[in-house]
């Protein structure tokens, strides 16, 4: 009964938005700053979550199956996790966010742009810059300047070093090392050792 006491206020602030709502705020200011929703968000599918998807949560999310909010700043923990930005960690079965600074740890993680941190799962995809580390089966990025460590990892373009089965890449500065290494701009395949400097 008393953990039931200490949780109910929480819940109830976790539902109250962070700031007041001025009567005056034009559409310019809401996009700047997106509503906050402070400590606790939980969501079931959208529009069944605590916040909309258009606030971000600044505490713990927990995506339960599903939960989409415009951020997540600190721990976002579910089945599928969808945020736009995301400052923390990502745990779960699907990780999906815009860009990230963090560690996203799931079996899919995606993101269009890894601003610093690592991908850690089975597949691990992100559309455009990688600055850090993928780690798993499959590793794919278009610029990646930090290190892929898989069965498969696939760059366009990279500076630092991949380690795997096959490695690919347009071209590079740094070190691939597998049993087949791939580098399309040469037209040259080597097994175990590539070095472009």
């Amino acid at each position: 009964m008393k953990r039931l006491a200490l949780l109910l206020p929480l819940l109830a602030l976790a539902a109250v938005p962070a700031r007041a709502e001025d009567p005056a705020t034009n559409a310019e200011t809401e996009d700047i700053y997106p509503p906050i929703v402070p400590v606790l968000a939980v969501g079931i599918f959208p529009p069944v979550q605590i916040g909309s998807e258009d606030a971000s949560v600044l505490g713990v999310r927990l995506s339960l199956p599903y939960a989409k909010h415009a951020g997540v700043i600190g721990i976002d923990a579910g089945v599928v996790n969808d945020a736009g930005y995301l400052a923390g960690v990502q745990i779960g079965l699907v990780n999906l966010a815009e860009e990230f600074h963090g560690l996203q740890l799931g079996v899919f993680n995606r993101s269009d742009c890894v601003l610093g941190g690592a991908q850690i799962g089975l597949v691990n995809w992100t559309d455009h810059g990688v600055d850090g580390v993928q780690a798993g089966l499959f590793n794919m990025c278009a610029d990646l300047r930090g290190i892929q460590i898989g069965l498969f990892n696939s760059a366009s373009a990279f500076e630092g070093v991949q380690i795997g089965l096959i490695n690919s890449s347009g071209g590079f500065e740094g070190l691939q090392l597998g049993g087949l290494n791939i580098e399309t701009s040469a037209n040259l395949v080597l097994p175990i050792l590539n070095v472009s400097f």
